[in-house]
């Protein structure tokens, strides 16, 4: 009987220390966030740029307070977007009649832009809460999260048409790389400061500003949307996304460039968001 009673004493006062974490008892709150980047240097999903012009993520959560400073939580990510491709060819395409054969000469050297991706992705984050009036889950905060985005790609067809070096030649069309589709994946870590007002005890508005760092896509174009940043990489050579001679040098997939549009995305953010303190 003696140990019956010590093993409720146990429980009770476990379950009574337990549930003194979090706020008045509640651990749990359901986010939704957006998180939005500047379309500065590269263009957003409507394929526009400048200092009004922004990408986005979109990022509900769940999160848990862990103790009266800290929670933890996973978030699932949602953007798309488009991105630019270096493309390489030289040679002509042959027109051929009854009597003889017409030769167009073309050359592409450019920025083949428009084409679209489509990005999901999930993280998880550790949040601290600062300073002696914060505590889980108001006040101000320094939150690290790793993310991890699985996408899919479409390339535009490339038709020299457009390229032909002879005037006279303009109208001829000739596919000369086709509609690509692929996917594939980018990680990133980023850091954020921000501050949570809680309202009724139940409602809570977020706000924050982001620092990140991708794991890939530096050297394809991250910040620039010119064609001469991939030229000019100390580290690597001019990257092709196509060689029409077919000399198998400086090939690289289009996903280089997928990750470099969402490197150039995830390095800077404001944050807003709406949550509630369930349970």
């Amino acid at each position: 009987m003696k140990k019956t009673i010590t093993i409720v004493i146990l429980l009770s006062i476990c379950i009574s220390a337990f549930s003194q974490v979090g706020y008045m008892g509640k651990r749990f709150l359901i986010n939704a966030d957006v998180r939005v980047t500047p379309a500065w240097l590269r263009p957003n999903f409507n394929g526009e740029k400048g200092y009004t012009k922004f990408n986005y993520f979109l990022e509900p959560s769940l999160e848990f307070i862990v103790a009266k400073k800290m929670s933890v939580g996973a978030t699932y990510l949602n953007t798309k977007g488009l991105f630019s491709v270096a493309a390489y060819a030289e040679g002509y395409v042959e027109e051929k009649t009854p009597t003889y054969i017409v030769q167009h000469p073309f050359y592409i050297d450019n920025d083949i832009s428009g084409n679209k991706f489509i990005s999901h992705g999930v993280g998880v984050f550790y949040k601290y809460y600062l300073g002696e009036k914060s505590i889980a889950p108001y006040g101000y905060y320094l939150k690290a999260q790793f993310d991890c985005f699985f996408y899919n790609y479409k390339v535009n067809a490339i038709d020299v048409k457009d390229y032909l070096s002879n005037e006279q030649y303009k109208g001829y069309s000739y596919i000369l790389y086709p509609e690509t589709t692929g996917k594939s994946s980018q990680f990133g870590l980023k850091v954020e400061f921000g501050r949570d007002f809680l309202f009724f005890n139940r409602l809570r508005l977020s706000t924050g500003i982001s620092f990140g760092w991708a794991f890939k896509g530096y050297y394809y174009g991250a910040f620039s949307n010119d064609l001469e940043f991939v030229r000019d990489s100390r580290k690597k050579p001019y990257s092709y996304i196509y060689d029409f001679n077919n000399s198998g040098k400086n090939i690289v997939p289009p996903s280089n460039f997928v990750n470099g549009q969402l490197f150039g995305m995830y390095w800077f953010g404001l944050k807003m968001g709406i949550g509630f303190l369930a349970f």
